[in-house]
């Protein structure tokens, strides 16, 4: 199961792939949520975690439709 959550800061989950513009943990990979499109496969992903997020995002709308390209088929975003 592929478990994204994106923009983590210092929410580092187990078992998931924590990702954030500024990684101040070596279990958190770069990435900058503002650079469309996502670096993952469409339809790739179980589920995506977003907590405290959108408000960050430049846009925030375009950033929620390529969320929608990656997760599978009724995969949740959790915001």
């Amino acid at each position: 199961m592929k478990k994204l959550n994106l923009g983590c800061g210092s929410d580092i989950r187990s078992g998931w792939e924590n990702y954030d513009k500024y990684p101040h943990d070596n279990r958190v990979k770069f990435l900058d949520l503002d650079v469309l499109p996502l670096p993952f496969s469409s339809n790739s992903v179980d589920i995506i975690q977003l907590s405290q997020v959108l408000e960050h995002i430049l846009y925030p709308l375009e950033l929620c439709i390529e969320c929608h390209r990656i997760l599978k088929r009724g995969g949740p975003i959790i915001a």
